[in-house]
């Protein structure tokens, strides 16, 4: 099979997307976030997170907004710029 790659920008676009929508469960958002954690470590792109405002108490620590490495900006600028909903 070919070696198929992503833009690590795109895919931090797209995981704080998922990890904002309110439609996703804690434990979703924990696994979608323990994943990009492991790509932006492995990439040597990792530049941490904050956590999001939010009303909900149970699994509200993982709600959580990945800041984007310099690099990476005009990858994820570009992402956000179409993503309105999550597309699953």
């Amino acid at each position: 099979m070919a070696r198929k790659t992503i833009e690590v920008g795109k895919l931090i676009a797209f995981t704080n997307n998922f990890l904002k929508a309110k439609n996703t469960t804690a434990d979703e958002r924990e696994a979608v976030a323990s994943m990009l954690e492991t790509v932006l470590f492995e990439t040597g792109n990792y530049k941490g997170f904050r956590y999001l405002d939010t009303d909900e108490t149970e699994g509200a620590g993982s709600r959580r907004y990945y800041f984007v490495n310099g690099p990476l900006t005009e990858d994820y600028d570009k992402e956000s710029r179409d993503i309105n909903i999550i597309r699953v």
